[in-house]
């Protein structure tokens, strides 16, 4: 098993919490808390593992 870094920051001009998970290019937040970009950022995460492997294009 391996693990994926997420990276939580405030964005001080828009007043809410933001994510980004560098291993799948993935970004997402806008919300009021940093419990609420973490709870957004494990359904992002989880979205792209889903599925049949064997179903995937696997570019080499």
């Amino acid at each position: 098993m391996s693990g994926l870094r997420a990276e939580f920051f405030f964005d001080d001009e828009a007043g809410n919490w933001h994510f980004r998970v560098p291993a799948l290019h993935t970004i997402g937040g806008g919300t009021a808390s940093r419990a609420e970009a973490e709870s957004e950022c494990l359904s992002a995460v989880s979205f792209p593992l889903q599925g049949d492997p064997s179903e995937f294009d696997i570019m080499i």
